[in-house]
């Protein structure tokens, strides 16, 4: 399920991405985070997942990532480590692959 902020993106998508080219440009945005240890911040309590992003490899593997309104949240060590990035992008990634509101 991918729903970035309301101030972007104000209907939930479910989107399952199979053409390579809308693959691609996920994974662009995915790696345009600054992934930096300086930029990471640490989730409270109050910190609602609006959204996530599962990523199947080729080979069966997964990978999940959790959004917030401004970034993404990765869970590890018993903690929710959070990224902010620009998730406007990732409402208009998932409108150009052709989701639609249920």
């Amino acid at each position: 399920m991918v729903r970035p902020p309301s101030s972007c993106l104000e209907d939930k998508f479910d989107v399952t991405l199979t053409r390579e080219a809308d693959i691609a440009v996920l994974v662009g945005w995915l790696q345009r985070v600054n992934w930096s240890p300086s930029r990471v911040g640490v989730a409270g309590t109050g910190l609602e997942a609006i959204g996530q992003i599962t990523l199947t490899t080729k080979d069966g593997a997964t990978h999940s990532f959790e959004l917030w309104d401004r970034g993404v949240i990765l869970p590890g060590g018993g903690r929710r480590w959070t990224w902010e990035t620009d998730t406007a992008r990732l409402a208009e990634i998932v409108k150009q692959a052709g989701a639609k509101a249920p």
